[in-house]
């Protein structure tokens, strides 16, 4: 009965070996899983805070939030002289047009995104850029029934863009309408 009692107690401690080494693979394992999951969360905040995320929600933007965004740049202004009213206004009351022109000098201006493929950096170097990154503008026209001596012309702006994962890189974009005398 010795003989079978050993055995049977080797194969109980057996088993329960293999028990107590699975567990803890299952463990190491499961604690390696949330070391992984932490580090690639505070990698993304970080990425985030530095610019350098996989999504960049300031530059890629969807047409739905590219239709909102137009939209703010409505606002209600006075008729004047100079307006044409059938192709300005988006909505008239009285003496207020609901447009998204602005008048300065003489010439008129409306908000516009573009998404370069190829820009020329700040250091003179042609780069790149990553596809889908938009870029606030304006579309600049001159007035036909002006008086004054006005050239509109495109000013340019400093903007940051993405050409690789983690990389960026400041450019020139024309950008704003001017008037010059």
């Amino acid at each position: 009965m010795s003989n079978q009692s050993d055995d049977a107690r080797r194969a109980w401690w057996s088993a329960a070996r293999a028990s107590i080494l699975l567990g803890g693979a299952h463990a190491a394992v499961s604690i390696v899983i949330l070391v992984i999951t932490i580090l690639v969360l505070v990698g993304q905040e970080a990425g985030d805070q530095k610019g350098v995320g996989t999504d960049t929600p300031r530059y890629f933007i969807s047409a739905e939030d590219r239709k909102r965004r137009e939209e703010i740049g409505y606002r209600w202004v006075n008729i004047s002289k100079v307006m044409s009213v059938d192709e300005d206004c988006k909505e008239v009351k009285g003496d207020m047009c609901y447009t998204e022109v602005t008048y300065h000098g003489c010439c008129r201006s409306s908000p516009a995104f573009v998404s370069p493929t190829n820009v020329t950096d700040i250091h003179g170097h042609q780069q790149h850029l990553v596809s889908g990154q938009l870029f606030p503008t304006e579309i600049c026209s001159q007035m036909e029934n002006c008086t004054t001596n006005c050239n509109c012309t495109m000013e340019d702006g400093m903007f940051q863009g993405k050409i690789t994962c983690y990389e960026w890189i400041w450019f020139l974009l024309p950008s704003c309408c001017k008037c010059l005398n």
